[in-house]
């Protein structure tokens, strides 16, 4: 082999055939530009270019498709405008093959450009810099002013991925991928490192773009969820050999990879935690405590937590802060008041999981939190978005709201009505029940309306001096009914709603619906009530026996204390979560994302009374990104 040849670019070697093919059709067009010859005018043609001005690109794209089968003289210019059709839907591996069967085109410069074009198109979709850079180059030669704007912006989207860091690791993983070796462990975790700054979705993309990449991408996957999901590593191994025999990685490797990559994703070695232990929040503290400290426990590596007290007092938080600071923690977890966490937000250095977050009310602005502040918290509004977001999926979109006499009823209508009415959703009516009354008959009948059926019964008699036979109705203008209500007020409500024939419409309520206690005597009234809840609280982290643990109270303090052992478990991955918003960590509170602000969003699980019980609703298939 020449020394030429060896110095070529990377790219060049490593093009796939049909790429190189491509490219020597798109040097020789170039050279030898020609008028193009008229297109056939067919139905599939007249059908695609109808598509086309509507904007419907995959059906112009399946129509060109046809006028290339039916046309076999003109099929390289029907593949390529195919091809084009495919790229504008966003339809990478449909556009690869048709550019594949886009040969041998006429040697003409416009179509030549056209390709070159299409092919660096297909590899910005891929992030490939080098790819883009080349074939960009290839059109640029006999370029014709009409596709000048095209070019350009081809260009600029190049630009952006030279700074994309997502875009920069795909490419230093390609030229990596390529020199890899069977049994070489540190060439592979070095190469799982660099695709750290790749998101999921791109690394799931580029596991199916058949490229020398693609079976790192799929073991990159695989070795994260395995982690994060805390698997059986054995099984796990297994599974993948399984489905890669081909792949240098083997079971035994699998395991060695897991093991060392997982090193990157210890627990800190030294963490404080700020919470309450002598006021009115002392109970919540000590559940978050011990949930802190169950996820310890599962998982100590080298970790040494430290705990300190704050209270209501500012100066309590800034001081143990501080302490914490000129002891050389590595991470703060808390504080739990709001207050507290506003104090937080803006000053300090050290990173920092906050366990509660501040709402904007009466027209204040939360501050903008600093680097590697966060914050994890079972947010009563937070948790009336998803209510709102649920309804509006299942395709219910007129509601009546049922509160309760209290302020934390207050809070959960505001953001119900804001999250609700913003998706398209319309609030019918709502109604405020008293906790002192037993019997809200009264109220049912004005929300529903029954009493003005009565009245019409009344006045149609009086009209026509007869009796009538007459069975009260009730309005009919809703879909569902939306519960902030406590579990004493909703086992008298749900009753009621049956008695006045509106027992089978969906009830759906905040989580405070259940108490935490499983007690199917008492909540055989709440049967087909929805709620937002945590998987600890339908009994699926019960890893542990943890009926004596005082800090629980019977279960009422059990989503604290799955808060806690989130709070732990999830420190080693928010730096990952921060750069990916696809990010899920399985939380026993829920699937958890990091907002760009810091603010860790909780899609939660979804429950329904079952003969007493809280049971799973509905289930859902497990995924890369989310699941339990």
């Amino acid at each position: 082999m020449n020394a030429e040849f060896m110095h070529r670019p990377n790219i060049v070697r490593r093009a796939p055939m049909a790429a190189a093919l491509a490219l020597a059709a798109v040097l020789a067009a170039c050279a030898a530009p020609q008028r193009p010859d008229p297109l056939p005018t067919t139905p599939d043609v007249s059908a695609a270019q109808a598509a086309l001005a509507n904007g419907d690109f995959p059906a112009a794209a399946m129509a060109w498709e046809e006028a290339a089968m039916e046309n076999p003289g003109s099929a390289p210019v029907f593949w390529l405008n195919a091809a084009e059709a495919w790229l504008k839907a966003g339809e990478r591996d449909n556009a690869a093959q048709a550019l594949d069967r886009a040969t041998p085109l006429p040697a003409e410069g416009r179509d030549a450009a056209r390709l070159a074009l299409s092919r660096a198109e297909l590899a910005l979709l891929d992030s490939d810099i080098q790819m883009a850079e080349f074939f960009l180059d290839a059109a640029a030669r006999g370029l014709p002013s009409s596709l000048q704007s095209r070019y350009d912006a081809d260009r600029r989207q190049l630009a952006a991925l030279r700074t994309d860091p997502a875009s920069q690791a795909l490419s230093s993983a390609r030229e990596s991928a390529a020199g890899i070796r069977a049994g070489n462990v540190s060439q592979q975790l070095a190469l799982l490192r660099e695709l750290e700054q790749v998101p999921i979705t791109r690394l799931e993309y580029e596991s199916r773009s058949g490229s020398p990449l693609a079976p790192w991408a799929a073991l990159a996957l695989s070795i994260r969820q395995a982690l994060v999901h805390n698997d059986d590593l054995a099984a796990a191994s297994e599974a993948w050999q399984k489905a890669n025999p081909r792949h240098p990685v083997d079971a035994a490797g699998y395991m060695e990879l897991c093991w060392q990559y997982g090193q990157s994703f210890a627990p800190p070695a030294r963490v404080a935690v700020l919470l309450p232990e002598g006021d009115s929040l002392a109970a919540a503290g000590a559940a978050v405590r011990d949930g802190i400290m169950s996820a310890w426990m599962a998982r100590p590596g080298r970790s040494e937590v430290t705990f300190m007290n704050v209270d209501e007092d500012p100066a309590s938080v800034t001081r143990a802060y501080q302490d914490a600071v000129a002891g050389g923690y590595e991470w703060v977890i808390g504080p739990l008041r709001r207050e507290s966490v506003s104090l937080l937000m803006t000053e300090g250095a050290v990173p920092t999981l906050a366990l509660n977050w501040p709402e904007a009310e009466d027209g204040e602005i939360v501050p903008t939190a600093r680097d590697n502040f966060y914050g994890l918290t079972l947010s009563q509004s937070e948790e009336a978005r998803a209510v709102a977001h649920k309804l509006l999926d299942l395709g219910h979109r007129r509601v009546i709201v049922m509160l309760s006499d209290s302020s934390w009823s207050d809070r959960a209508e505001a953001a119900f009505t804001e999250a609700f009415e913003a998706g398209g959703g319309r609030i019918v009516d709502s109604e405020r029940f008293s906790s002192a009354e037993a019997d809200h008959s009264g109220r049912l009948t004005r929300m529903l309306r029954i009493e003005d059926s009565r009245q019409r019964r009344q006045k149609l008699q009086g009209e026509l001096n007869l009796p009538l036979a007459f069975e009260a109705t009730r309005r009919d203008d809703f879909d569902a009914f939306f519960m902030a209500v406590e579990p004493r007020m909703a086992r008298q409500l749900k009753p009621q709603l049956k008695f006045y024939d509106a027992g089978k419409v969906p009830v759906f309520a905040m989580s405070r619906v259940f108490t935490g206690r499983v007690d199917p005597g008492q909540d055989q009234d709440l049967n087909d009530i929805a709620f937002p809840t945590t998987d600890w609280s339908l009994g699926r982290w019960s890893d542990t026996p943890l009926e004596d643990l005082e800090s629980l109270r019977g279960g009422t303090f059990g989503s604290l204390y799955a808060l806690g052992r989130d709070a732990w478990a999830v420190l080693p991955w928010l730096g990952m979560m921060a750069r990916d918003p696809a990010f899920h960590f399985p939380g026993a509170v829920g699937a958890l994302t990091v907002r760009p602000d810091g603010r860790i969003s909780r899609e939660p699980v979804w429950a329904r009374f079952e003969r007493g019980r809280p049971a799973p609703w509905p289930e859902a298939e497990p995924t890369l990104t989310s699941r339990r």
